[in-house]
């Protein structure tokens, strides 16, 4: 499938601690290995910068760079980390 222009848009749900970041690393992992840019969002701030910290601690060294966006609505601020190969 390599060299597909697709997008991939997948939901991955599960009880708290089943994995579910973990799961969604690895395909957003070899986006980033592709030259292109992942995305892994959360339904909260919280828990985005949660994972922004955990997977900035883990893939600096693997040298991809972690970033964090956050958005906002009256119900709440939500956010994501956005990953990419260092330039």
């Amino acid at each position: 499938m390599g060299g597909s222009a697709a997008h991939a848009a997948r939901l991955v749900q599960g009880d708290v601690g089943s994995g579910k970041t973990a799961i969604a690393l690895l395909p957003s992992s070899k986006t980033v290995e592709s030259g292109c840019q992942g995305a892994l969002m959360a339904p909260t701030e919280i828990l985005a910068r949660q994972h922004y910290d955990g997977l900035r601690v883990l893939l600096t060294p693997l040298g991809i760079r972690v970033g964090f966006l956050q958005g906002g609505s009256q119900e709440g601020a939500y956010g994501g980390a956005v990953c990419s190969r260092r330039t």
